[in-house]
This record gives structure tokens, C-alpha cells and sequence, in this order.
């Protein structure tokens, strides 16, 4: 199991973002390795209900995906920046938007839309 696993990390490493930490990478691909070699051997599913103070926190996934947004973020003007926060995280009104940045409604979703666009860009490596 244990050279699958480090077989698998070297098969994999090109998925790894050196921006963020390995710790998290490295578990899971050797989690997924570990399942599938229990499933091999044919042993039993334990019940995860018996496990529910062991188990990792639910929390750190938002934890990393807010490390994330704020990275990206970083990556477009500061405008665009509070829009999306306005409107996609904090679920503000593009009206209120709108009125904090002197703008239309109309001009804050088309500046929202814009700036995702920016955002799916910057995510996947490409320049904005």
C-alpha cells in the first residue's frame, strides 16, 4: 500500500499548486489509496457515525476555500474585488452595491459578471 500510495503522489505531483500547502494534497491521494486497497481486501465499512469525534473539522475546507478567494481576489482591482464580496459572499442588494460605489444596478452585475470572469481566469493560471 505503501509504494501505491507514493506511486500514486509521483503520478499525481503535477496537480499539486505549490501555493498551497502539501500537507492536504498528500492525505488525500493516500486517503483514496487506503480505501481502495480496504475494498481490494474486502474488509467491512466501519460506521463513520462511531468515528464522529476523530474525524477531520468540516470547517477547514471553508478555511482553505476563503484562503483561496482572498488569494484570487488579490489578483483584480479592488472594486471588482469588494463587488464580488458584496454581492457573492456577503449576499448584499446590487442596489446597495450600487449606491456604496456610485453606480447603476445594471453596472454593478455587469461589473460582477466581469469580475468572475476575471476570477475563472486567474484560477486556472491564466493572466486576467
Amino acid at each position: 500500500m505503501v509504494q501505491e500510495a507514493l506511486l500514486a503522489l509521483h503520478a499525481k505531483r503535477h496537480t499539486w499548486r505549490e501555493d498551497a500547502p502539501v500537507t492536504p494534497w498528500i492525505y488525500a491521494i493516500v486517503r483514496y489509496k487506503a480505501i481502495d486497497a480496504r475494498r481490494r481486501r474486502g474488509v467491512p465499512q466501519q460506521d463513520i457515525d462511531d468515528l464522529a469525534d476523530v474525524l477531520a473539522d468540516e470547517t477547514a475546507g471553508e478555511i482553505m476555500a476563503a484562503r483561496d478567494l482572498g488569494q484570487l481576489l488579490g489578483g483584480i482591482d479592488n472594486r471588482s474585488a469588494d463587488i464580488v464580496r458584496s454581492l457573492g459572499v456577503t449576499g448584499d442588494s446590487a442596489g446597495d452595491v450600487g449606491a456604496k460605489h456610485g453606480m447603476s444596478e445594471g453596472a454593478v452585475r455587469v461589473a460582477y459578471h466581469r469580475a468572475l470572469a476575471r476570477l475563472r481566469k486567474l484560477a486556472v493560471g491564466h493572466e486576467a
